[in-house]
């Protein structure tokens, strides 16, 4: 991921959020200059954890429904997906998975 500050990414993802009718509530869990958590919970009662960090770039987005993630997108070894269909596959993606991008895939499984 290109360097973005933690409180931009923070920033985006609270604007991509604000536009759906599909968040309940977001919680920041934690946030420092160099990294950010956030749980952002869902209509369909799933959640959503979100992490960024500045200092190494990781990022991770993960929907979770009882306990389980069931859909999701990282850059641990490389930018892949957590698909619907089988949450544990790792599908590489030749490029960055924005948070614009991962959202419009998981309103897509939440219609």
């Amino acid at each position: 991921m290109a360097f973005v500050a933690v409180f931009q990414f923070r920033q985006n993802v609270e604007r991509v959020c604000s536009e759906s009718d599909s968040v309940m509530r977001i919680s920041i869990l934690s946030e420092t200059n160099r990294q950010v958590r956030m749980r952002i919970f869902l209509a369909n009662r799933s959640i959503l954890d979100v992490y960024y960090s500045s200092k190494t770039g990781k990022t991770a987005f993960s929907q979770i429904k009882d306990e389980k993630r069931i859909f999701g997108a990282d850059n641990t070894g490389g930018w892949h997906w957590h698909p619907v269909e089988d949450p544990e596959a790792h599908v590489s993606s030749p490029m960055e998975i924005t948070f614009e991008e991962f959202w419009k895939k998981l309103e897509l499984s939440l219609k």
